[in-house]
């Protein structure tokens, strides 16, 4: 049985139980929007109603630089991007009738909140199609593993298990995005 409790359940960080090795980590809600990176880095522009949508075009060095900011802000907590082990416990097995965005069903990417009624094995959203996700967890090239699918995979790239996408982490991909893990320090 994991003891671990979550600390407030009405904000936007989950459980992300099974991770003995992270005491009390959480992962986010959703992946991060073009809002909540737009708070930081305030040159970074995107089309008006697109405040929920995940931001994309971002490299690991861009999203590891958004996590420091986060870590700047909270004596308590430090952020990072997580591992493809961490993402694999917090997605959980992809349901075969999970409704996504994948597979060209939307013509490009919706909203994180598009699809809030499937979620993962820690209660967060989006974690299967919309877009990929990026893992500090490297191939055998030295390409970085991204988990998830998109909305232009197939369904059965989206699927927890699929392990073959990776991508060179000093570019930015308009299919890519990023979720959080908060840690206690």
């Amino acid at each position: 049985v994991d003891p671990r409790t979550d600390d407030n359940p009405n904000d936007q960080w989950m459980v992300l139980r099974g991770d003995m090795e992270a005491n009390n980590a959480y992962i986010g809600y959703a992946p991060v929007t073009n809002k909540e990176y737009a708070e930081y880095d305030k040159s970074f522009t995107y089309p008006a109603g697109y405040d929920k949508y995940p931001v994309v075009n971002i490299t690991i060095a861009q999203a590891t630089a958004y996590c420091d900011w986060l870590c700047a802000q909270d004596n308590v907590h430090a952020y990072r991007l997580p591992t493809e082990e961490e993402w694999v416990l917090a997605a959980g097995h992809m349901p075969k009738d999970v409704s996504m965005n994948s597979d060209h069903v939307e013509r490009g990417l919706t909203a994180v909140d598009a699809y809030v009624k499937t979620t993962g094995a820690c209660g967060g959203i989006d974690f299967w199609g919309n877009c990929w996700e990026w893992t500090t967890t490297p191939n055998a090239a030295g390409l970085y593993i991204v988990k998830g699918g998109a909305w232009d995979s197939s369904r059965d790239a989206c699927r927890t298990e699929y392990s073959d996408d990776a991508r060179d982490p000093q570019q930015g991909y308009d299919n890519v995005g990023f979720r959080v893990v908060r840690v206690n320090r």
